[in-house]
């Protein structure tokens, strides 16, 4: 934004010129007719001579920016002359240097002399922005009470965007029809319907600011997004096509791309036929581009687009970071339930991901999540030897022999986690949960469970492991409370709405232990510790 504030400058030089010209002899002053049509300081031939004299090299100081100079020579003048000017122009001076109570003080001293002193006005209008909007407002009305400007309806209208939000935007329309248009006042008034989330008033003013700058990304990223608000998917891309003949090839991808990412939210189902129009534009515009090609990657895997494979192979061809690509098309591939691709592109970077630890990580994480944990160990192996110390791999690998059964060796892999970060979370979080669920050792479960939810990060599974090490130490209250807590997260399980039934079954409150294991249920069908509860309840 503009600073619309400071744009009201002294004509020093004008000042220099009318001393020069100026006779000697004393005027008398007429205020209002020397101050009601400009802002400039004086007319110094109303000064008294001697005070002239000091008041231009006041002038000359503050023009090359020497403002403590500039104030001694204005206050010689002083001595010889109280004009309001001279209080002003100490008033400027002390504003220059942010010692705006100085400059208050000096400002009120010359409306004391004259009350519509324009300069002293405006100039107080300005610092009391910063201090005090009410009293900036007061001192600008009273301006403009005195002289109308386009400057001074300007300001009024940015100071009721905080004090009269209504008011401010009549002012704004007003000014725009005043001065056909004005750009600058466009794009605040958008912002103010924009902040206020009165997007169809906003459309409307981004789309005059549309007729006059029709390359403006930011406002074509506004227009979109208020369509894309609105639900008018088909509409924010037909419009952002029309844009590609007036952006760079860099602007139109960009906002292109974000298209992309907002169409990636919604639903696969509903909006197949747009996202199989915006592959196309993908396909048609920007085969060279990696970014283009890492969207249509990701939404190739969300729509289940049989075109995957082409993008992953672009991507993979374009990218300047294997290990990014890489592990991003086996998880799109994963995604798209295609393990016989995924497959096929490990075998064919084989080579590269051995010496990878990231992409043995998402190697490892794959074949465990298919239920080939015997080659998960064996790429976890492989991981180790190019990093033995890093705990994450070790907390994985604890994953890995818990869900085989292998306990022993689950927890071994565990503590080796702990003993190089004691405070990693997730090795924390599994075997705080694995001692839970055996009822062992729960005085060591709890301290690592502490940890989990005295922790930044937070998830539904740090909180339920707290809450089921609380449980199996028989503190049923406070396992309630905190798989109350966990189920306020998106990404609570099924496995925790489980552990809520059973709480709320040993309290004997068995209607809502109901509902808690259907609704375990609705995430998890295969769930058979909430089945079977739930045929106990149903059967009370």
């Amino acid at each position: 934004m503009k600073n619309i504030l400071s744009n009201y400058k002294l004509i020093f030089l004008g000042t220099c010129i009318l001393f020069c010209c100026a006779c000697a002899s004393q005027k008398s002053i007429n205020f209002k007719e020397d101050y009601s049509q400009s802002d400039i300081i004086s007319d110094t031939s109303q000064l008294q001579q001697e005070a002239r004299y000091f008041f231009i090299n006041g002038v000359s100081e503050q023009v090359q920016q020497h403002d403590a100079e500039a104030i001694l020579e204005f206050q010689e003048a002083l001595r010889f002359d109280k004009h309001p000017s001279i209080y002003y122009s100490i008033a400027k001076s002390f504003t220059n240097l942010y010692k705006r109570e100085r400059a208050i003080e000096y400002l009120k001293l010359a409306l004391n002399i004259y009350p519509e002193h324009l300069p002293s006005l405006d100039l107080l209008s300005d610092i009391y922005y910063y201090i005090d909007i009410k009293a900036s407002n007061e001192y600008n009305n009273q301006a403009l009470a005195l002289y109308e400007t386009k400057e001074r309806l300007i300001k009024s209208a940015i100071l009721n965007e905080t004090l009269d939000i209504e008011k401010s935007i009549s002012l704004y329309k007003e000014l725009i029809e005043k001065y056909n248009s004005d750009i600058e006042l466009l794009y605040r008034l958008s912002d103010i319907y924009f902040d206020m989330e009165q997007y169809d008033s906003a459309l409307i003013v981004l789309n005059k600011i549309d007729k006059l700058e029709p390359s403006n990304l930011d406002n074509i990223y506004k227009i979109v997004q208020i369509m894309l608000n609105s639900n008018d998917y088909q509409k924010a891309l037909d419009y952002s096509m029309t844009k590609k003949m007036l952006l760079t090839s860099t602007e139109f991808e960009s906002n292109i791309y974000n298209l992309g990412l907002f169409y990636y939210q919604l639903d696969s189902i509903d909006n197949k036929d747009l996202i199989n129009q915006y592959l196309d534009l993908i396909n048609d515009n920007f085969k060279l581009s990696y970014n283009m090609q890492l969207m249509g990657l990701f939404l190739s895997s969300k729509y289940s687009s049989k075109d995957l494979p082409l993008y992953v192979d672009r991507a993979l061809k374009l990218s300047d970071s294997l290990d990014q690509t890489l592990s991003l098309s086996i998880q799109a591939y994963f995604l798209n339930n295609d393990t016989i691709s995924c497959r096929n592109l490990i075998t064919q970077y084989q080579e590269d991901i051995d010496k990878s630890p990231l992409l043995l990580s998402y190697v490892t994480s794959f074949y465990s999540m298919v239920g080939q944990d015997s080659i998960a160990l064996l790429n976890i192996k492989k991981e180790l030897k190019l990093d033995s110390n890093n705990a994450d791999i070790y907390a994985q690998m604890g994953v890995i022999y818990d869900k085989i059964g292998l306990v022993e060796q689950s927890d071994s892999a565990n503590i080796k986690a702990l003993s190089i970060n004691p405070n990693h979370l997730n090795a924390n979080n599994n075997y705080a949960y694995s001692l839970a669920v055996r009822k062992i050792k729960l005085d060591e479960a709890l301290k690592m469970a502490e940890k989990l939810i005295n922790a930044s990060e937070q998830h539904a599974a740090f909180i339920d492991t707290y809450a089921w090490v609380n449980y199996q130490l028989g503190k049923l209250d406070v396992a309630l409370e905190y798989l109350q807590k966990a189920i306020e997260y998106n990404d609570a399980s099924s496995e925790v709405y489980e552990h809520l039934g059973y709480v709320l079954m040993d309290k004997n409150n068995f209607v809502e232990a109901k509902y808690a294991f259907i609704k375990s249920l609705e995430l998890n069908p295969n769930n058979k510790n909430s089945k079977e509860k739930l045929e106990i309840l149903n059967n009370k």
